[in-house]
């Protein structure tokens, strides 16, 4: 009897011992957890390895991309495209042309029946007198002018007299320049054949007269230009026509 009684209290004292440890047991096993959790949480709060984010990494500049982006910029905003080319020739405003040169004419009358004294075409080298062009650009490479140009030459078909002609262009013309050292010019007026010095009978023809010339500017700056100058003026008068070429070296105002 004696021995099946300690027997039972010890069975109970077992009970007892296991029921006062289980919740601590519990609450370590718990504690574990959460701080587990918490090392998780910590480990991907915190940065990478040599203290950096990865995730979140740009890529810097280049070396002097930054000062390089600054003085572009910072560069004044382009005039009419001129800052593109620094060599470019303003031109804008009045201008005005001054030409002289040689020239060659040839000339085909018209003759009357009947007429034994005279000749029915001439050729004749000479002067091309001082031309002028009076006017102002329209556009930076576009001008329009008043003009004054034309051929002159000497004959003496008649013995005893030399009687100088001259086939003058009077009119309006355009100018435009395809570089800085490259223009065309063309136009259209009135054309006066006259025969007036050395002679006792002035006679002037009236008609139609053209021209068109090509240059060649070989020195040109902010406002001046001095050209080579090819020009012809194909004329129509009442009782002639004529054909004049004058090479002219010619200044300008820019």
């Amino acid at each position: 009897m004696q021995t099946k009684s300690i027997q039972g209290h010890a069975v109970l004292l077992g009970w007892l011992l296991v029921w006062s440890t289980t919740p601590a047991v519990v609450a370590a096993q718990t504690s574990d957890d959460e701080t587990g959790e918490t090392g998780q949480a910590a480990s991907a709060a915190q940065p990478p390895a040599h203290g950096r984010d990865t995730s979140a990494f740009v890529p810097s500049e280049p070396l002097g991309a930054t000062a390089e982006r600054e003085h572009v910029d910072s560069k004044p905003p382009d005039d009419l495209g001129l800052s593109r080319f620094p060599d470019r020739v303003i031109r804008e405003g009045f201008t005005m042309e001054i030409g002289i040169g040689l020239a060659f004419t040839h000339l085909s009358f018209d003759l009357p029946s009947g007429v034994v004294l005279g000749v029915a075409r001439e050729t004749e080298f000479g002067l091309a007198p001082p031309s002028l062009s009076l006017g102002g650009f329209l556009y930076q490479d576009l001008a329009l002018v008043f003009r004054i140009a034309g051929t002159s030459w000497f004959s003496d078909r008649v013995p005893g007299r030399t009687i100088m002609f001259q086939s003058t262009f009077v009119g309006g013309a355009i100018q435009y320049w395809l570089s800085n050292s490259l223009f065309l010019g063309a136009g259209i007026g009135l054309g006066l054949l006259d025969n007036y010095l050395f002679s006792d009978d002035v006679e002037s023809n009236t008609g139609l007269m053209l021209t068109g010339r090509v240059g060649y500017s070989f020195y040109h700056n902010s406002g001046h230009s001095f050209a080579l100058v090819g020009e012809f003026f194909p004329a129509f008068y009442d009782d002639a026509t004529s054909f004049g070429l004058a090479a002219n070296l010619e200044w300008q105002l820019l």
